[in-house]
């Protein structure tokens, strides 16, 4: 598995794609309730935040921030990957794409241009007419916790 080069920063916060190899699929919005739980779980284990997140049928695109002292997020991805990869599929190889794309986020204006970009992906790709149309996204989870309460 290979990731962009980037630099690692410990507390950094990163924009991650993450693309299944058969950009054709739509096993991750097929599977998105496992997908959330199992970045549930490693979340738990390993400690970073996620700001936004947006699962579409062949990618996630993801802003986190990792722990003190922690930059090793391809351990994250590592772990994610495998336990979703487990728990869908039966056949042999990697349904995953080699390479997580990483971009270190360097200023509050870049935070927000990648926070639309995952809001927007979306509408962007032609799924729905409004973010909060999609199911399978941080705003839309956050907004239904909102109006449950």
């Amino acid at each position: 598995m290979t990731q962009s080069p980037r630099s690692r920063v410990p507390e950094g916060t990163y924009f991650f794609t993450v693309c299944l190899a058969d950009r054709t699929s739509a096993l991750l919005t097929e599977r998105a309730e496992t997908l959330q739980a199992v970045i549930a779980e490693v979340r738990r284990t390993h400690g970073f935040v996620v700001d936004t997140f947006v699962i579409l049928p062949d990618r996630i695109l993801s802003v986190w921030t990792m722990p003190g002292g922690d930059a090793d997020y391809m351990a994250c991805w590592s772990a994610i990957r495998g336990i979703f990869e487990q728990s869908v599929s039966a056949e042999a190889g990697s349904i995953w794409q080699d390479r997580v794309k990483a971009f270190a986020i360097r200023s509050p204006a870049d935070l927000e241009r990648h926070r639309r970009i995952c809001r927007d992906a979306p509408v962007d790709a032609g799924f729905v007419a409004e973010p909060s149309d999609w199911p399978h996204a941080s705003y839309y989870v956050a907004d239904r916790a909102r109006h449950a309460a």
